[in-house]
């Protein structure tokens, strides 16, 4: 009984489109009869376009000699009216269903792929499941007896009983021509680098890596390189993702070139940009908080208005009475913006408050005003801080919510979707560090992702 059952599940099921070359062709096998004759098949799948179909039809020639090799072979026809035989569209949707067919009704058998008959879009579709596949079929390429081309072989009288006693495949010595799994690793790699691509565009540099990690002859050193350093700034790890190109200057684009301070800011600002793409709106709000405090404090600090600890203790409580030492026009604008939210009988600005984002966003808007921004500029970064004020107030109540946030959730509550959020919040920083910050510094992962597709276009194939 064990052999049985073993015999069943090491039984072959051959899955073959039939060609002009089948089943015999110029006194030799044609790939599928030479496939059986080598494999013997208990079962095999023939796919036939409507011209061929109209042979076997009228001459019934496949089964018969499948059935002078093999007698106890099974076959099962796919006849089809298909007449353009060159439409690749045509045969994906048939090669997939039969090949599920075939795993369905023959669990456990071994499925052999005849990737040498039909035309070469079957050929080519064939390939492409082979790699694709969520089984590991065995492809078998059938090598010409003539080592070349056999079209100019006759195929006069090859339906005949007689050509298949004249085959010269039938002697002994004959030689076997099958190929298994010839080299398709073009089709592997493109069926991987289609995987990783759709991966990066979406910034999951941690799964690229694990696809990758199986398929590293696949593809030179530096795209694997280029996905860990991606995904090493994703996690906040900007200085260990450079020293992956430590001294390499064709990799040089990777750095900012920023001060140490906006060097973390902008990297933090893509990671939020990164968040709000992959629909992670939660997070993507949560951090609007920090960022917002340390893009203030940058710009305040630069600024020659005046610095915070000017004004408040130690840099984290804001005082009053310093304040109206360096500034009395900031405390009298503190005392006006908070009044504009707050009922009067709660006062104005009250003194040994934390610094915070929110004031911080008022001392900024007070800077801005006294700085020599061009008008139009002025009322946009503005505009922006007050909305940011609005956002940071959402972000609170947000951070005690169980809910997951959604798109509808924020435009109900601040009257924008978080991509226009996210486009207000790169405005600002634009329009606050104009001179040390560039489009590439905004755009490196985009611009990282076009390099990885360079280098996995590059062949790394023997």
């Amino acid at each position: 009984m064990h052999w049985e059952w073993e015999a069943f599940y090491l039984s072959k099921v051959l899955f073959s489109p039939i060609g002009d070359s089948d089943p015999v062709r110029g006194g030799y096998d044609g790939a599928m009869l030479h496939i059986v004759r080598h494999f013997k098949p208990k079962k095999v799948y023939l796919y036939f376009t409507k011209k061929m179909s109209e042979i076997d039809c009228n001459t019934n020639v496949y089964e018969r000699f499948i059935h002078k090799i093999n007698p106890n072979c099974e076959v099962i026809k796919k006849h089809t009216d298909i007449e353009d035989a060159s439409n690749f569209e045509y045969f994906v949707h048939d090669f997939e269903k039969i090949i599920d067919e075939i795993v369905t009704n023959n669990h456990g058998c071994e499925v052999l792929l005849n990737a040498s008959s039909g035309t070469p879009q079957m050929k080519m579709n064939l390939c492409l499941l082979a790699v694709t596949s969520n089984i590991t079929p065995t492809l078998i390429q059938v090598q010409s007896p003539k080592k070349g081309s056999n079209r100019d072989l006759s195929h006069e009288d090859d339906y005949t009983d007689n050509a298949f006693e004249n085959n010269l495949d039938n002697l002994s010595d004959s030689e076997n021509r099958c190929v298994l799994n010839p080299n398709i690793l073009g089709f592997r790699k493109a069926k991987i680098k289609s995987q990783i691509k759709a991966l990066i565009q979406n910034y999951d540099y941690r799964a690229a890596t694990n696809i990758l990690e199986t398929e590293k002859n696949l593809f030179t050193q530096e795209t694997g390189e280029l996905i860990e350093h991606a995904r090493l700034r994703t996690h906040d790890n900007y200085h260990a993702a450079i020293k992956i190109f430590n001294g390499r200057v064709e990799f040089d684009f990777l750095k900012n070139g920023l001060s140490s301070e906006l060097c973390n800011v902008i990297e933090y600002l893509n990671i939020m940009g990164i968040k709000q793409k992959q629909g992670e709106l939660a997070d993507f709000i949560l951090r609007i908080n920090p960022f917002i405090t340390k893009v203030a404090q940058i710009y305040i600090n630069k600024s020659k208005v005046l610095k915070i600890e000017d004004i408040s203790i130690r840099g984290m409580i804001l005082k009053r009475d310093l304040i109206k030492k360096k500034s009395p026009e900031l405390l009298s604008f503190l005392d006006m913006e908070f009044s504009k939210n707050n009922n009067k009988e709660e006062g104005s600005f009250k003194d040994n408050s934390e610094i915070g984002a929110t004031n911080l966003l008022i001392i900024l808007k007070y800077i801005v005003k006294k700085e020599s921004f061009r008008p139009e500029i002025r009322e946009i970064i503005v505009n922006t801080i007050d909305f940011l004020k609005d956002v940071l107030k959402t972000r609170n109540v947000l951070a005690h919510d169980i809910s997951v946030t959604t798109e509808n959730q924020l435009k109900n509550e601040l009257g924008k979707e978080s991509k226009y959020m996210l486009k207000d919040i790169i405005k600002l920083v634009k329009y606050l560090f104009t001179k040390e910050i560039s489009s590439a510094n905004l755009d490196i992962y985009d611009i990282i992702n076009k390099r990885i597709i360079v280098e996995m276009d590059k062949s790394n194939l023997k």
